[in-house]
């Protein structure tokens, strides 16, 4: 259900400070960017914060679906018998892989 438009300006309402303390130079920087954008450096602040939180939940949300796609593929490859073995040739074809596998038996015995 939608809200009213009231209810939706209420909840984009800032209403929780949070404070920071930046270097003189970073401060003087960041004022003059504000100022440049026709802005408070509070409402630059907001927005690039913003920006950070909605960059994170996309990045967690690639990351997750790249996860569940590794997953679904790796299971699929270990419950098909003739891919599994295809994998594994390919790997014992390369010299890194065989020289990794004599690597660990040596420190084994």
């Amino acid at each position: 259900m939608m809200g009213t438009v009231a209810e939706l300006d209420q909840s984009r309402r800032r209403s929780v400070e949070v404070r920071v303390k930046l270097s003189q130079a970073l401060s003087d920087e960041f004022v003059a960017i504000a100022e440049g954008r026709g802005l408070l450096p509070a409402t630059l602040a907001a927005a690039a914060l913003g920006e950070y939180v909605e960059r994170h939940r996309q990045q967690a949300l690639i990351s997750r679906m790249v996860a569940l796609d590794a997953s679904k593929r790796m299971s699929d490859l270990l419950t098909d018998g003739d891919k599994l073995g295809k994998v594994i040739a390919a790997a014992l074809a390369e010299p890194s892989v065989v020289a990794m596998l004599q690597d660990i038996r040596a420190s084994e015995g």
